[in-house]
C-alpha cells in the first residue's frame, strides 16, 4: 500500500466512523486510484461533512448495487454530483 493510501487509511481509522463503516473504507481505499487519493484525504480533512457524506454515499452505493436498483442509483449519483458542484463553490 502507498504511503497516502496508508495515511488516508489511518485517517478513517481514527475518525468516529463505526467499525462496519471503516472496513467499507478499508476496502474501497483498496480500489481508488493513487492519483484521487490525495485530493480525497484533503478533502477529508479540510471539512468532515465531506467524510459523511462520503461514507453514506458508499453505503448507499453498494445496496443498490446489490439490489439491482438502478433508477435509485442514478439519483443517488445525482446527490454526489450535485454535492461537489456545492462543495467547489
Amino acid at each position: 500500500m502507498s504511503e497516502i493510501k496508508g495515511e488516508l487509511k489511518e485517517f478513517i481509522l481514527n475518525s468516529a466512523l463505526t467499525n462496519e463503516q471503516k472496513n467499507l473504507w478499508s476496502n474501497f481505499i483498496n480500489l481508488i486510484k493513487e492519483e484521487d487519493v490525495s485530493t480525497m484525504l484533503e478533502t477529508i480533512k479540510e471539512d468532515p461533512e465531506v467524510l459523511d457524506f462520503l461514507t453514506n454515499n458508499i453505503e448507499e452505493k453498494t445496496n443498490l448495487i446489490k439490489n439491482k436498483d438502478i433508477e435509485s442509483l442514478n439519483n443517488t449519483i445525482k446527490k454526489e454530483k450535485d454535492f461537489i458542484i456545492k462543495k467547489d463553490n
